[in-house]
Parts: C-alpha cells; structure tokens; sequence
C-alpha cells in the first residue's frame, strides 16, 4: 500500500473506524484505549483526529486548547502499523494545519515509566519541563 499520511476530524460517521483502533498488549498500560478517548472528548472538548494511510485508519490523535497553548492528550498508531513513522508524520501535520498554527508551542504529558512514548516524543523535537508530583512527564515543543 502507497504511504499517503493525513489526519481527518472524527465525527459521527466515522468514529467507529477509530474505535477499536489497539497498541500491543505491552503499552496497553500506558494509553486509555480510543473508545475511552472518544467518549472522553464528548464531555472534555477534546478535538479528535484520525490518522489515515490513504483510506485506512491508522490512529488517533486527541487534542485540547489551555491556557493558550496546545495540548495532546492522545496520540497512538494500531499496533499492526507501527514502526512505520505514522505517528510522526501524524505530529508534522498537526503542526502545519491551520487552525493549529496560531500556537506557538505544543505540550503533552507522558508517565515517566512509558520510556517508548518518552523516546517518540524527544525525537520528534519535544523537549522535557519537568516532573509531576504523579510521575507525569511535562514535554514542549516550540515551533
């Protein structure tokens, strides 16, 4: 299959292609699952993006303004396609859609145990602030 990366906004058609959406049982630990997410956005403002390689979902991304900045509070690719580059193509795109660009910074959270998270993050550019008192780890990038 020819790799055509875009992310598309979840709405009530398309959600249940994004729903059953799984990482590998071994970061299962560390990520709610999509259903939870998507039912999360619906009473959190959480705005929702699938990942597509061309027609075919690959993951979800979740997203939340505070404070003027731009949160991602979820991000994960289908364990059936990772170690692809999805995800970071997926963080390339968010940066340069339009309705992201007036940030001027992104942050998100990753629990200090969830070293492949850590590690995807810092390579994609996001740079470690500091501890949570839960063991949380607080990322930014600046673009």
């Amino acid at each position: 299959m020819s790799e055509h990366i875009k992310l598309e906004p979840l709405h009530r058609n398309n959600w249940e292609n994004y729903a059953q959406l799984a990482v590998p049982p071994e970061s299962s630990s560390y990520l709610q699952s999509n259903l939870f997410v998507i039912a999360r956005s619906t009473f959190e403002g959480l705005k929702l993006f699938g990942i597509l390689n061309g027609t075919l979902p690959v993951g979800l991304m979740a997203t939340y303004q505070k404070d003027a900045l731009l949160w991602i509070s979820h991000i994960m690719v289908d364990g059936r396609y990772q170690q692809r580059g999805y995800g970071s193509k997926a963080l390339t795109l968010l940066q340069i859609d339009p309705s992201i660009a007036r940030f001027s910074e992104i942050r998100t959270g990753v629990i200090k145990e969830n070293i492949p998270g850590l590690r995807f993050f810092m390579e994609n550019g996001f740079v470690p602030m500091h501890e949570m008192p839960d063991g949380e780890i607080i990322l930014q990038k600046v673009k």
